[in-house]
């Protein structure tokens, strides 16, 4: 995605949580976590038009689905590599 991000393309496919992938060869992952995505666009300074904060919030979904969702900012939370961890953006984005 960061290849292509440098290639020059801008618009990308994610899916919330990283639900979804091949269900055939055994421990496939799914696909690219929105949140994973948008959270590595904002670190970078990209405007995604994306709440964060509401994709986080959204995670309240494992609950229905009854299992945790893969996405590393569900796991770690949001990271500002020049400043650490930093609080999940709930305004407008930048």
């Amino acid at each position: 995605m960061l290849a292509a991000l440098d290639a020059g393309v801008r618009s990308f496919e994610s899916s919330f949580g990283e639900l979804g992938g091949c269900p055939v060869p055994p421990g496939a992952t799914g696909n690219l976590a929105t949140e994973d995505l948008v959270s590595m666009l904002h670190e970078m300074d990209y405007a995604t038009g994306v709440d964060l904060g509401a994709l986080v919030k959204a995670s309240e979904a494992q609950r229905v689905l009854g299992r945790r969702l893969g996405s590393h900012v569900l796991t770690a939370g949001p990271v500002d590599w020049r400043g650490g961890r930093r609080p999940v953006p709930t305004g407008p984005p930048r």
